[in-house]
């Protein structure tokens, strides 16, 4: 009875559809029914289609977005992985060029009062065996501000932060020299740089107010220059060419870097930028930390000398202004890597300290073995909110090494 009442419920309404036609008064709602009711399954089918369309849009849209995401951490990287970390922490660090051992200051922390001064420092240079990371020996050392290793391995050298300059046989930990600097400016006595020449004969210490070569065989002091600029000396930082004939000096208040002949520390030329100087490992090219030179810009900047005609190429562009705080050349010169840090309000563009957010480390990468474009900008391999400060390249150049919180290996792309 109830299948009768329907049909005939249904063969009324398209009665009543055909005549409403025929007089050109069709209801909307009437013909929504009509085909709600006529094709029931065909509406249906419809939605399905249309639900799995939108279904099947989100799953193509979440994987472009996978394949993006993925595809900009690829580049983003660079090719560098993470290999292991070591569970302690340093902001500096050297590597053997053997390749055998990794240098870093190390506790305990000890106060000591030096003359007017209360300092809490590390007391101790670890070296340790890399890559596995083993402490294989501890030397004594107060308040180390930079190390340095010879280039056979048989030695090395930390200055500290009261103008002392050590020397240690790596073998067996017996310390053969002690230097002091004795032209420093009271307000900041640390050595800045050393660096032995590639022959291991000398050594050149840095720090504000000068620079000196030391005989490394006996310790003797060979010369000491104070490149004066504006009238001051103000030397912080230097590098040696590959093949040990020019010895670049960072300078101060009038923007110079001055290259200076090593055998005698006859002043050669300038250039017209100042910083901390590097040299890439075939001597072509020297790399300065801040610049002169180029146009205004938003971002911290730092570029490359081509020696041979003084042409300054690049700039290396950071993605946000802030601090530099070191950087070097890859051993077979393809790369150039850099840690530096943002936030607490810096220079630049950098959001004023009232609305500053945290500070940030980032260890980033340039490939420079093709310097065509006007901007390099570097690819990040990591951003953190614990520090990345120190770095150095194994000797083979397939390890990249950074210090700060914890000391990080990264395996560089082959």
């Amino acid at each position: 009875m109830a299948m009768i009442l329907l049909l005939a419920f249904k063969i009324g309404i398209r009665l009543q559809v055909r005549e409403e036609t025929t007089l050109g008064v069709r209801s909307e709602a009437l013909a929504s029914s009509d085909r709600a009711l006529i094709f029931p399954n065909f509406l249906t089918l419809i939605k399905s289609l249309f639900k799995m369309r939108r279904l099947m849009n989100l799953i193509i849209l979440a994987t472009l977005s996978l394949i993006f995401v993925l595809g900009w951490y690829g580049w983003s990287m660079g090719g560098v992985r993470e290999m292991q970390t070591w569970p302690y922490g340093s902001n500096l660090i050297a590597i053997s060029p053997n390749g055998k051992l990794l240098a870093s200051p190390d506790g305990p922390y000890q106060e000591r009062k030096i003359g007017n001064l209360n300092l809490t420092e590390k007391t101790t240079v670890k070296l340790h065996s890399f890559p596995d990371g083993e402490v294989v020996r501890t030397l004594d050392a107060f308040y180390i501000t930079s190390l340095a290793f010879s280039p056979d391995s048989s030695l090395i050298a930390a200055g500290d932060g009261l103008g002392r300059i050590f020397i240690w046989r790596t073998d067996d930990g017996q310390l053969l020299h002690t230097l002091r600097v004795t032209r420093l400016e009271p307000q900041a006595p640390r050595v800045n740089t050393l660096i032995f020449s590639k022959d291991g004969q000398t050594l050149i210490t840095g720090v504000v107010g000068g620079t000196d070569a030391w005989r490394v065989a006996d310790g003797q002091l060979l010369y000491s220059l104070s490149h004066q600029f504006n009238g001051y000396g103000y030397n912080r930082h230097c590098d040696i060419s590959p093949d040990s004939q020019i010895l670049a000096l960072s300078g101060g208040t009038d923007g110079r870097i001055a290259l200076y002949r090593l055998g005698d520390g006859t002043l050669l030329r300038e250039l017209e930028s100042d910083g901390r100087p590097k040299f890439s490992p075939n001597g072509q090219l020297l790399a300065i930390d801040i610049l002169g030179g180029y146009e205004q810009s938003p971002w911290q900047q730092f570029g490359l000398y081509r020696l041979s005609d003084d042409t300054l190429l690049g700039p290396l562009v950071l993605w946000f202004d802030g601090s530099l705080l070191d950087y070097g050349f890859s051993p077979d010169g393809r790369y150039l890597a850099a840690t530096y840090r943002t936030g607490g309000g810096g220079p630049g563009i950098m959001p004023a300290p009232d609305f500053s957010p945290p500070d940030r480390w980032h260890l980033v990468l340039w490939r420079i073995d093709n310097l065509s474009s006007k901007y390099f900008f570097p690819r990040t391999i990591q951003s953190r909110q614990k520090r990345l400060t120190a770095l150095a390249f194994s000797p083979d150049g397939k390890i990249l090494v950074s210090g700060g919180d914890a000391i990080r290996l990264w395996r560089m792309p082959d």
